[in-house]
């Protein structure tokens, strides 16, 4: 497999979220860092979870933590 340079190293690559989360995490208003972030989260995820962070983040500008902290509350994994 030839080396592309790229921001994703060879052992993250197999983790990129698939296309409809990436949309999602892409429609929002986000800084470029928070995006990666989440998208690197959304491996772990359901979609209504990374929705519900973004949305968190976005209209009532928590953090990366207290917005995942709060989902976790309400909707779970």
């Amino acid at each position: 497999m030839p080396y592309h340079s790229s921001n994703n190293s060879p052992k993250n690559s197999d983790k990129i979220p698939s296309k409809i989360k990436q949309n999602i995490i892409n429609a929002y208003n986000l800084t470029p860092a928070k995006k990666n972030k989440l998208m690197n989260h959304a491996n772990h995820h359901s979609l209504k979870h990374i929705k519900m962070m973004a949305d968190f983040m976005t209209k009532k500008k928590m953090s990366f933590i207290d917005s995942h902290k709060n989902t976790m509350k309400k909707i779970g994994k």
